[in-house]
């Protein structure tokens, strides 16, 4: 499923054959410029596409600025032209088709819908509460007592 995403992703990327690295491509947050002087102006392949140890996904992480991204989503959200509508759709391809595997615990958070739709029933949820202690309240005034 990352690698759907690699494949569209507006960074170059060339394929090496070590194991541990995947992707390497021109760093998006410092454009390759590896010291940072003004005399260095050759872009060079400083960023890292790697695969997480317990094999969740992708990280990101620059050796030239430092940058660490843990998930595709972060990477997707910055540096697509349209990041926030791709990784929204990163996200609900992970909670739908990946056995919900997004939201607490994941490097991915919930899709917007579906944290929407949580939020809403945590308020519901606690206004039926309320309701009910509310109830109970006015029961307890107006009602003799059990015992009597």
């Amino acid at each position: 499923m990352d690698e759907l995403l690699l494949t569209q992703a507006p960074f170059s990327l060339g394929i090496t054959p070590r194991v541990n690295t995947p992707y390497r491509c021109i760093c998006p947050y410092c454009d390759g410029h590896h010291s940072g002087k003004a005399k260095d102006r050759t872009r060079k392949v400083t960023g890292s596409i790697f695969k997480h140890q317990n094999g969740e996904g992708y990280c990101f992480k620059c050796i030239a600025c430092k940058e660490f991204r843990n998930s595709m989503y972060l990477l997707a959200l910055e540096n697509f032209p349209n990041g926030e509508a791709v990784a929204d759709w990163y996200a609900t391809y992970r909670w739908e088709r990946l056995d919900r595997a997004a939201g607490h615990g994941w490097s991915c958070p919930l899709p917007k819908k579906v944290a929407k739709s949580f939020a809403e029933a945590r308020a519901n949820k606690s206004l039926s509460k309320k309701a009910g202690a509310s109830a109970k309240v006015a029961a307890e005034m107006f009602l003799p007592p059990r015992n009597a």
